[in-house]
């Protein structure tokens, strides 16, 4: 149960009542086991799913290659500033992925300035978001 109800509220966006109507549990139900999940640390928290475009804001998720033996402490550079608000950990293309709000292209042109001056940090690969697709 506990990986249906994260897929929905994941995939869909649904609430604990809808949760529960789908699932056939009582919403009682539902809200003790995410206070569970949440208690166990899966469940780190919510996000709406904004609509950049229209609320006239600018959403990256930027790419940062790294040198290995800096990267607590770009991890920690990069946990200051207010415009990024998820940090990933991550394999394959870029070590670290962030998510970035800010709004205009200015604003994430003086972002990606300001980290690429940090200590270590090989390179800033941003990816703008222009329209989405599917939620």
């Amino acid at each position: 149960m506990e990986r249906e109800i994260l897929l929905k509220m994941l995939l869909k966006g649904y609430s604990k009542k809808e949760i529960a109507k789908k699932l056939n549990k009582s919403e009682v139900a539902i809200r003790k086991k995410i206070q569970k999940l949440k208690k166990e640390k899966i469940l780190l928290g919510f996000k709406p799913i904004i609509n950049f475009k229209r609320a006239n804001l600018l959403y990256s998720i930027t790419g940062i290659d790294v040198e290995s033996e800096k990267l607590i402490d770009i991890l920690e550079k990069l946990k200051s500033y207010n415009e990024i608000f998820s940090i990933y950990l991550t394999s394959g293309d870029h070590t670290i992925i962030i998510e970035v709000i800010v709004d205009d292209i200015k604003e994430l042109e003086n972002l990606h300035k300001k980290i690429s001056s940090i200590d270590g940090v090989k390179k800033v690969c941003p990816s703008i978001l222009l329209d989405i697709i599917k939620v």
